[in-house]
């Protein structure tokens, strides 16, 4: 009696129950959203193959991470996949666990609520972690579960070459557990701050898989009409460009253009500006102040903020040689370790031609974020 009044509990706090009504053969299987409440996406451009990809990840895979830069829609294409589970009649998920890593300062209490939500025994901290954590796996195994956990990346708060978590060290453990122990369920994690071990686990054949999600490409030019723009001259082109299809950005600009500029992107474009708002300041603070930075990659970011002023890029040769001249002893490999962590953040792109050198760029608007260091965070971070 007491555990069905758990049950029924946790499945109404902060839950969203699906149709109740008598289900035929054809119809989608009762789908439960536990915990806290996904975002709600009312309109929603491209991504499609990402959506399939993603669908596909967390049918096969026990850890899907998807990771990208902030805006760029990595809640909203989650949010999506649980509608598109919703009223699929393959789904073989049970139920749905959401939560917002921000509200959970470290993993007992991340576990205690997962525990609550899934009617399990009432978490006790004082125990061992292990005992908890097998606790869990057995009923994933009863009961297909995928437990989604948004915006992960505080964990990685005072992170080093030797702990990778920083304080938060028992999350790698946990992750571990949920990866390579067997069970039916999923954990489905957003994050802005790519995880080198799980990546490293992927290229190992371990039941994980790392999506990099990284613009609406083509189909932001139906979101920039659906903000209630026209394209004149070849306007949306040089938005898209400049804001490299993030929806979020994209949103921002289209707003203002509308408030300020009556809708004349072009009248924008000749401004000549790259617009920032509070929101995309603190997200790029939380960004650099994260995670393990090495010195070389704080000089990496430094010397493209001070020479691709026109975004144009800067070749991959040219800024060895940079860098050459301020650490004589820096190795090719060091450089191009560099370089492919930086643009596993998102914060640095490369790019070929055919027969051409490699082309190192740094988008519009983190150029004007390090430039400008309104909080004092890249003096702070990524000072030599």
């Amino acid at each position: 009696m007491i555990e069905g009044k758990k049950r029924e509990l946790a499945r109404h706090q902060l839950s969203k129950i699906y149709s109740k009504e008598p289900r035929g053969e054809l119809d989608p299987p009762e789908f439960v959203v536990l915990g806290r409440r996904p975002p709600t996406v009312e309109q929603y451009f491209g991504y499609k193959a990402e959506l399939a990809m993603l669908r596909q990840s967390v049918l096969e895979r026990q850890c899907v991470i998807v990771v990208g830069q902030a805006g760029i829609g990595k809640s909203s294409l989650v949010s999506n996949l649980l509608e598109s589970l919703k009223v699929s009649v393959d789904n073989h998920f049970e139920k749905v666990v959401w939560q917002s890593m921000s509200s959970h300062a470290n993993l007992d209490s991340l576990l205690e609520e997962i525990f609550d939500c899934l009617s399990l025994e009432p978490y006790d901290s004082t125990q061992d972690l292990s005992v908890h954590v097998t606790k869990l796996i057995a009923i994933l195994r009863r009961e297909r579960t995928l437990i989604v956990l948004d915006g992960i990346e505080e964990i990685f708060k005072g992170a080093t070459n030797d702990k990778l978590y920083g304080e938060n060290d028992n999350y790698g453990w946990f992750f571990k557990q949920m990866m390579e122990r067997s069970h039916s369920s999923c954990l489905l994690i957003t994050t802005r701050e790519p995880f080198k071990d799980l990546a490293f686990a992927e290229t190992c054949g371990q039941s994980v898989r790392i999506m990099d999600l990284k613009g609406l490409g083509q189909d932001a030019y139906g979101f920039l009409e659906s903000q209630g723009l026209t394209d004149v001259d070849d306007g949306f082109r040089l938005l898209i460009q400049r804001y490299r299809s993030n929806p979020f950005l994209l949103k921002l600009v289209a707003a203002r253009i509308r408030s300020y500029f009556g809708g004349d992107v072009d009248a924008f474009i000749q401004c000549d500006s790259i617009l920032m708002s509070e929101s995309l300041q603190q997200a790029l603070d939380t960004q650099f102040k994260l995670g393990i930075w090495t010195s070389l990659e704080k000089q990496l970011m430094q010397i493209m903020a001070h020479n691709d002023e026109n975004s144009e890029g800067i070749p991959f040769q040219r800024v060895f040689k940079i860098l050459k001249k301020q650490e004589s002893d820096l190795s090719l490999h060091e450089f191009i370790a560099a370089i492919d962590t930086l643009e596993s953040r998102s914060l640095l792109e490369r790019s070929q031609g055919e027969s051409e050198p490699l082309v190192l760029t740094i988008q519009p608007v983190i150029r004007k974020y390090l430039l400008k260091d309104p909080s004092g965070v890249i003096q702070e971070s990524l000072a030599a």
